[in-house]
């Protein structure tokens, strides 16, 4: 438990990190940059917390995996998908509304997703063997 409350909270870190950016976006462009996308600055926020939390907890419950490439790779899936949906439902609504670009464009950012995070944790648990 302690693991996974600990990747919690990097996730919360870097979701700060990406709001700290969203609000220097905001500071200096106003709403703007915001509804040329479609979206919102709250819910900017709300996603990049949701997301960075439920990734961090996720990838800290499936850590033991982690000695393995295909574990490696497993955590990188599991804390990834999360973090695609987030996006693609803050920026492109529910899943049922979603066109059929968005529908083949979901598992390519879920590949990349999952390939980002996976080669970390293996890089990661190579350097501390």
């Amino acid at each position: 438990m302690k693991r996974v409350k600990k990747a919690a909270l990097i996730g919360f870190g870097v979701a700060f990190v990406f709001c700290a950016w969203v609000t220097f976006v905001r500071l200096n462009t106003g709403d703007r940059a915001f509804t040329e996308l479609g979206i919102t600055y709250p819910g900017t926020l709300a996603m990049y917390v949701i997301t960075g939390v439920t990734s961090g907890a996720i990838i800290g419950a499936l850590m033991p995996l982690a000695s393995s490439r295909f574990g490696a790779y497993a955590i990188g899936l599991a804390g990834g998908l999360p973090i695609v949906a987030g996006i693609l439902i803050q920026q492109r609504g529910l899943p049922s509304r979603w066109s059929d670009e968005t529908i083949t464009l979901a598992p390519v950012l879920v590949l990349v997703a999952t390939i980002a995070i996976g080669s970390e944790i293996r890089r990661r648990g190579i350097q501390t063997s």
